[in-house]
């Protein structure tokens, strides 16, 4: 009898270990990740990852969108990430909404060129900023960005060829990095919450 025991307690211990890595994986599987800093809430550098659904039942995930714009020679762009639910890759903590869209009316598409994120006054005249709209919601707070940067790290065409200017082909591949400060929103002289180490990669 106590052997039986023993065997049901071992399985019992299996699954629920076999449970949490796959519950883990599956988390990491839609590769967008960031180190959220905010001592308000508890975060120390805690890393956030993307909660996948494939059901969508309760994930504000939307496609990717990417556009060239090309008023002449060179290619400017439109990126919006799209709307993800984000949580703790580990231990506890609040869930999180995290919205990224940028445009770039200034500046051509260069693969690992920083832009400085835009998020006050008119991007439209600005020389040196990518217009940006950055916002995380978390533990019932929306939190804006005011500072930041972003760039793309590859990008792959539908043909199997790396990004080049003025290319015939369609995207199939994003791959980018960030990092950003953020205030709550109507305080902009509030304590600030920092994301680092920010990376995406995603599909048209």
């Amino acid at each position: 009898m106590r052997k039986i025991i023993t065997w049901i307690s071992i399985i019992i211990v299996a699954t629920i270990v076999s449970s949490c890595e796959e519950y883990e994986n599956h988390k990491s599987s839609c590769n967008l990740s960031m180190c959220i800093d905010a001592p308000s809430l508890n975060l120390n550098n805690r890393q956030y990852v993307a909660i996948c659904d494939r059901d969508y039942r309760r994930t504000p995930y939307y496609n990717i969108r990417f556009s060239i714009i090309r008023p002449s020679e060179q290619d400017f762009f439109e990126f919006d990430m799209g709307t993800h639910l984000l949580g703790p890759k580990r231990g506890n903590g609040p869930e999180a909404e995290f919205h990224f869209n940028i445009l770039q009316r200034k500046y051509p598409l260069e693969i690992n060129k920083k832009y400085l994120l835009e998020t006050s006054g008119d991007f439209m005249t600005s020389n040196y900023y990518c217009g940006a709209d950055v916002r995380l919601l978390i533990d019932g707070e929306r939190y804006i960005s005011n500072d930041g940067w972003f760039k793309f790290t590859d990008i792959l065409l539908a043909n199997g060829e790396k990004y080049y200017p003025n290319h015939n082909s369609s995207i199939s591949e994003i791959k980018c990095e960030f990092e950003f400060t953020a205030v709550k929103e109507g305080e902009e002289d509030g304590e600030k919450l920092v994301v680092r180490n920010g990376s995406f990669a995603g599909r048209k």
